[in-house]
């Protein structure tokens, strides 16, 4: 992971109710997305430690040899300083943290880390500020740029951003009646998770394999470090894929792509 370090300038975090009275603030931050807007100007969506996600105005970002350099590139962690006007906030200074530029040179990661952040802006509301997330969220950009297993550690991001939605899979107890599960492989999407040998007896369900009821079991209550551990076979990988995918169809909104759909898009469109 690169670092770039600048001079610091003094830097102080404004709760989002403060900022109402204070023109100039500012914020850690990650970038999640841009967007050209104007003949020189970009729209950054940032995801900020106080405020939650926000979008900014990045003046004359689209300029060669702009004040803003490769701090607007995605994913990029910083501190970053805005003043308050008409309509969306302005931003007049950023100073990087961490860097992941050179991901491009590793295609897997650097799809994934996209990947990461569209779930992100999709699913996430402006302004819902949630700072202990925040930091869930830099460590998983700075997992996806270690050595890690990438479709694990998308697999557990998911299940952590389901959690924070307030939608989390039920593993334990059976989320059609709520009695306890056992090590029931019945799958409900709709109804939100494993239900019991009873509650199989009405249709609905998928019947997972052990392996793959085990292993979504760890990504929903396993510690992050455990999770992470796990090295998923082609299939079961497919699988986990599958399933978090229709689970946020069903419970977060419809149409966002697979892990294994998107990835293979990319590869098409490289050939």
């Amino acid at each position: 992971m690169e670092k770039e370090k600048r001079g610091s300038a003094p830097f102080r975090v404004l709760h989002p109710l403060e900022r109402d009275f204070s023109r100039y603030w500012g914020d850690a931050a990650f970038v999640v997305r841009t967007a050209e807007w104007g003949e020189m100007d970009r729209l950054v969506t940032l995801y900020t430690q106080s405020a939650g996600k926000i979008r900014v105005v990045a003046r004359g970002a689209r300029k060669s040899g702009n004040r803003f350099g490769s701090s607007l590139e995605p994913a990029t962690i910083g501190k970053y300083f805005f003043y308050s006007g008409r309509g969306w906030p302005i931003l007049s200074q950023s100073e990087i943290q961490v860097s992941f530029r050179h991901l491009i040179n590793k295609p897997l990661r650097f799809l994934a880390l996209h990947y990461l952040l569209l779930l992100l802006n999709d699913s996430i509301e402006e302004e819902s500020p949630d700072p202990a997330f925040f930091s869930v969220l830099c460590r998983f950009l700075e997992l996806i740029a270690g050595p890690g297993m990438v479709e694990a550690i998308l697999s557990r991001f998911r299940c952590d951003l389901f959690k924070h939605l307030g939608v989390g899979p039920r593993i334990t107890e059976c989320s059609r009646c709520g009695l306890p599960a056992g090590n029931s492989t019945y799958w409900d999407t709709p109804s939100g998770g494993i239900i019991c040998e009873t509650c199989s007896k009405r249709e609905g369900w998928n019947l997972l394999s052990r392996d793959t009821a085990a292993i979504v079991r760890m990504m929903v209550s396993s510690s992050q470090q455990e999770a992470l551990r796990v090295r998923l076979s082609t299939r079961q990988s497919c699988d986990i894929d599958r399933i978090l995918t229709d689970y946020y169809s069903c419970h977060v909104r419809e149409g966002f792509p697979s892990w294994q759909a998107f990835s293979r898009r990319y590869a098409e469109i490289s050939q």
